[in-house]
C-alpha cells in the first residue's frame, strides 16, 4: 500500500504496520505506526501477529495515527498552511472573497 492508503487506514483509527521505506519510513514514528525491515518476511509477520495477539495495544495505536493524520495531515492544517501561503505572497484570501 501506498502512503494514501495508510494515512486513509490511520484516520480511520485502524493501527497499521509498513515496511519501513520512502515516505512510510519519514510519515510518522514508532508510536503511530508499526514498521518492519524492507524485504523481511519474517519481521513482517512478526509485528502483524503482534498487533492481532494485543487488542489493547492495537486501539491505541489506532487513536495515535488518527490524532496524527488530524494534526498533521487535517483540513485545518491544509488550509492554515494555504493561508499563510497567501498572506506571505500580499494575498489575504477573506478580502479576496469580499472582492476588495
Amino acid at each position: 500500500a501506498g502512503s494514501t492508503s495508510v494515512l486513509e487506514a490511520m484516520a480511520c483509527g485502524r493501527p497499521v504496520v509498513v515496511s519501513h521505506q520512502g515516505a512510510l519510513a519519514t510519515m510518522a514514528d514508532d508510536q503511530v505506526v508499526w514498521s518492519a525491515s524492507v524485504g523481511d518476511g519474517d519481521d513482517l509477520r512478526r509485528r502483524i501477529a503482534s498487533a492481532l495477539s494485543d487488542p489493547s495495544s492495537s486501539a491505541l495505536m489506532g487513536e495515535r495515527g488518527r490524532r496524527y493524520v488530524t494534526e498533521v495531515h487535517g483540513s485545518q492544517r491544509w488550509s492554515q498552511s494555504f493561508d499563510d501561503h497567501l498572506r506571505s505572497h500580499g494575498i489575504r484570501l477573506t478580502d479576496t472573497i469580499a472582492g476588495r
